[in-house]
């Protein structure tokens, strides 16, 4: 029969004791580090996608750009630009609506002279004092901007590409 009180039985249930707690220690570091390293993959694999868009979206950015770039090389107003010669040039355009939602053709003080597709909350805005334009027309180099709110009702987010035209002499137009 057991006897309870024996030193046999009490270094039995005190190794039982210790074996127990030393596996549940091990199992809770076990668990700590592996869920560690299960995070530390994670944020690999999230910082390798996060690049990839990024350079997907860079490459998009620069490819769009370019074709702003090579289509305000074909238009060289010769006196600044008149709504009538605008909404002649915008028509030549046309071509870039597949990459951009519209296209915009702005006066050298500001205001949109034609657009396409043509929206009628446009006509009359003036952008003089928006800093995309203002940094495009004293650069004269294209600008892409960052998230824009829009003016008027929608009051949405957009991103802006901006080229400048250039009359004969190498000025703003």
């Amino acid at each position: 029969m057991l006897q309870p009180a024996s030193l046999k039985n009490r270094v039995a249930l005190f190794s039982v004791l210790w074996g127990f707690l030393l596996v549940l220690t091990i199992s809770a570091l076990s668990y700590g580090i592996g869920k560690n390293y299960i995070r530390e993959a994670r944020f690999h694999y999230l910082y390798d996608m996060v690049g990839r868009v990024c350079a997907d979206l860079d490459a998009r950015l620069l490819w769009r750009q370019h074709l702003l770039v090579q289509a305000a090389k074909q238009i060289t107003p010769q006196q600044g630009l008149a709504e009538p010669e605008s909404a002649r040039l915008i028509g030549t355009l046309q071509y870039l609506k597949g990459p951009f939602n519209s296209v915009v053709l702005y006066g050298r003080d500001g205001s949109i002279l034609a657009d396409y597709p043509t929206l009628s909350s446009l006509h009359g805005m003036n952008i003089a004092d928006r800093d995309y334009f203002r940094e495009t027309r004293q650069s004269l180099r294209p600008q892409i901007t960052g998230p824009v709110q829009t003016r008027g009702q929608l009051q949405r987010n957009i991103i802006i590409f901006t080229v400048p035209l250039k009359d004969a002499n190498g000025h703003f137009a």
